[in-house]
């Protein structure tokens, strides 16, 4: 019976380890000419991050779920922690039971521009 040799089996462990971790920025594939989707439930809005667990979104003050998660325009999870004091034109959806804010995504240009589905 032939066996893998110690070079491949050390490379197959390595894959299949690290087979459900992300990517890194650096080997990510970007894909400008895709459109993103949003959810049917994505609102419209600004929002200023400002001290986490706390944002303003739309000039009010809401509270982030605890899994809140906040895509950048290349849809890559940003920690929100490390934008604070900025505002942003965003997509997001509130969690229906809490009313705190559960996703968000920062828009591109050309997304800010046009309608959410529920728009149109």
């Amino acid at each position: 019976m032939t066996r893998c040799s110690t070079a491949f089996s050390a490379a197959a462990l390595a894959c299949a380890l690290l087979g459900g971790m992300a990517v890194p920025a650096a080997h990510a594939r970007t894909y400008p000419d895709a459109a993103r989707s949003f959810p049917d439930t994505a609102q419209r809005g600004e929002l200023l991050i400002s001290a986490m667990p706390e944002v303003a979104l739309n000039g009010k003050k809401i509270r982030t779920t605890p899994d809140f998660r906040l895509f950048n325009a290349r849809n890559q999870l940003v920690l929100a922690h490390t934008l604070q004091g900025q505002k942003f034109a965003v997509n997001y959806v509130i969690e229906p039971s809490t009313q705190w804010l559960s996703q968000a995504w920062i828009l591109t240009p050309e997304e800010v521009q046009a309608k959410l589905p529920s728009q149109r």
